[in-house]
């Protein structure tokens, strides 16, 4: 929306300068009358092909839910092809409305030849973004696809988790086992998915030298009040920004928890098995097989890390 905005406010500042009726090498020419009949009509086409595009969306949301799994909606919701195609059809729309007071009304008059040739030109790249979100919305629905893209996400997670991030060193938390029967325990502040655990972020919560022990882990669910955190020595004054580097979100995501990834696929295994479809079940055995091979010959994300200022995290 913004850039069909600031695209129509340069554009007009543009034919206001030039004037109308300025020859200018690869513009449109047309008269008043045509170009308002054309902006009208695209401006109309666009606001109706938004509401076609969010239901062909809608639509394989539902598909996704019943075929495959409900967790597996994350991957269509998220899809940045359709989220651009959408707001480049908003965009469109916006343009074209915003150019019209601009044409003159005086049906012999010349249009603006720059913003209309703007609009043709995003006329076109929109038609070409439909034709690509189609395309892409008839392969994202395929299992093969789906298995795929789920094993390939959770691998990557994966191979992140078994590297030490930098500036950061893997220590052995057999040296930190126990903990202090004064630690200060940092609670949940409400109901929900952990969903990752952000180290530089907690590190600087806290002073030089202090212990930090997750009691819970990443991909677990945790109530509120619940222990999240246990802090020693116990710092002067409480980090009140320290529950902030654990994100737990409404819903489950796989940005640190490869166990999502084994449970989405689980989950279209035995949908299919209950369908009576053996094909499907098999190809998302294969796709989980490499997924668990990947997961077996990654190194195991360090239990313990440690930066330069003697500070430490311990997890689960």
């Amino acid at each position: 929306m913004l850039v069909g905005v600031g695209l129509a406010v340069v554009t007009t500042a543009i034919d206001d300068a030039l004037g109308h009726d300025a020859e200018l090498p690869f513009t449109l020419a047309m008269s008043s009358n045509a170009a308002t009949w054309l902006l009208s009509t695209v401006a109309g086409a666009m606001i109706t092909t938004v509401g076609v595009v969010f239901s062909l969306t809608v639509v394989s949301l539902q598909l996704a839910s019943d075929q495959f799994s409900p967790r597996v909606m994350r991957s269509f919701i998220r899809d940045r092809l359709s989220q651009r195609v959408i707001g480049l059809l908003v965009a469109t729309f916006f343009y074209c409305v915003l150019v019209l007071p601009n044409v003159s009304g005086e049906t012999t008059d010349p249009a603006p030849r720059v913003s209309l040739t703007a609009a043709v030109v995003l006329t076109l790249i929109t038609v070409i973004g439909i034709l690509s979100h189609l395309d892409h919305l008839a392969h994202g629905l395929q299992v093969g696809n789906v298995a795929r893209g789920i094993s390939a996400e959770g691998a990557r997670v994966a191979a992140k988790l078994g590297t030490v991030p930098p500036g950061l060193s893997a220590v052995d938390p057999a040296d930190f086992h126990e903990v202090p029967d004064d630690a200060l325990r940092i609670v949940s502040p409400f109901n929900g998915w952990v969903t990752q655990v952000d180290a530089r972020h907690l590190f600087k919560s806290i002073p030089s030298g202090t212990r930090v022990r997750m009691e819970t882990r990443v991909g677990a669910y945790i109530h509120s009040g619940e222990p999240l955190l246990r802090v020693w020595p116990v710092p002067k004054q409480k980090p009140k920004k320290l529950a902030e580097a654990v994100e737990i979100s409404a819903m489950r995501a796989m940005l640190q928890d490869t166990d999502f990834a084994i449970r989405q696929l689980v989950d279209i295994g035995l949908r299919a098995l209950s369908s009576n479809d053996p094909t499907t079940a098999i190809e998302v055995i294969l796709r989980l097989g490499s997924l668990l091979r990947t997961v077996l010959t990654t190194p195991l994300a360090p239990e313990a890390l440690q930066d330069g200022e003697d500070r430490v995290l311990i997890q689960p």
